[in-house]
């Protein structure tokens, strides 16, 4: 009997054994299923952020180019405003009998013209400057969600979470 004894024992430690191994398999294949897991909502998340920057960007495209057209639309304004205020200047100093040769009326008309192209330069300019900042930030929105979709799925690879899982089951199997 006392033969038996220690192959029962033998056979109940060969069975703790491989069901430790059972179990550090198992463990390895649920680590390997939640990094799985855990790398399809990075890539996920990436993808929204990818996709939340480009919609931005084309936001921001989108009003400067209304902003664009806006700008056009004033200075053809501006331009038709600057044309009836000389036509009156013209007008009025006719109606005085001073020749439009002479040298005060040609003042007034290159002050008044003067006057006009400066505002017009500066409404431009304005314009233009505003146009440019929502084209940047609408470059700047498109670079941010490229990297958010670059740097996401790079971070947790499926590769690496199973050789880990197989590292560890390997060094609980071998004790």
């Amino acid at each position: 009997m006392g033969f038996v004894v220690p192959v029962l024992a033998g056979a109940a430690g060969s069975a703790m054994s491989s069901l430790g191994g059972a179990a550090a398999v198992a463990s390895a294949a649920s680590t390997a299923v939640t990094g799985a897991s855990a790398w399809y909502g990075a890539r996920q998340q990436a993808a929204g952020a990818r996709q939340q920057a480009d919609y931005a960007a084309d936001l921001a495209e989108r009003q400067a180019s209304l902003e664009t057209d806006r700008l056009k639309e004033n200075q053809r304004r501006l331009r038709a405003n600057r044309r009836r205020y000389l036509e009156a200047a013209r007008v009025r100093q006719a109606n005085t009998g001073i020749r439009p040769d002479t040298g005060s009326p040609l003042a007034v008309m290159r002050e008044i013209t003067t006057v006009a192209d400066e505002e017009l330069h500066d409404f431009t300019e304005q314009a233009l400057g505003r146009i440019h900042y929502m084209r940047d930030q609408a470059r700047m929105t498109r670079w941010e969600g490229a990297q958010a979709a670059a740097a996401a799925p790079g971070a947790m690879s499926l590769l690496g979470v199973g050789a880990r899982s197989w590292g560890r089951w390997d060094a609980i199997r071998n004790g």
